[in-house]
């Protein structure tokens, strides 16, 4: 079981960096266009990008959430999932705990923001 435990966790470190480093990459240019929706609300959209077709409210939330998860989420994740290998209950919960941040924000990103080419990671 330990060695599955493994090879899932580098595996969601290794995609989270990649997923992370490419969001933040991609502020480099916001440009939005004006939409009027079915419902006259006037909503502005990101025209390029990997997060093309999103709403301005998403796009800049996001980009907190990706420099946090680099900043913060990954290198916590990795120094509890040490310490749990070695045996350390406190550890184990705080590793326990980041896995389902990283699954909570990530079901709320496959859900909530538009299919890019980021989708499966």
């Amino acid at each position: 079981m330990k060695k599955l435990i493994f090879i899932f966790t580098i595996l969601i470190i290794a995609l989270s960096i990649i997923s992370s480093v490419v969001g933040v990459l991609n502020y480099q240019t916001l440009n939005f266009e004006s939409f009027v929706t079915a419902g006259g609300e006037q909503v502005e959209i990101l025209s390029e990008g990997i997060y093309k077709y999103n709403v301005k409210q998403w796009v800049l939330s996001g980009m907190p959430w990706d420099i946090i998860r680099l900043i913060v989420g990954i290198p916590v994740l990795i120094l509890s999932f040490i310490f749990y290998l070695k045996g350390s209950l406190k550890a184990t919960m705080i590793f326990i705990g980041f896995l389902f941040s990283f699954f909570y924000q990530s079901l709320l990103w496959a859900i909530g923001w538009y299919f890019n080419a980021l989708f499966l990671v």
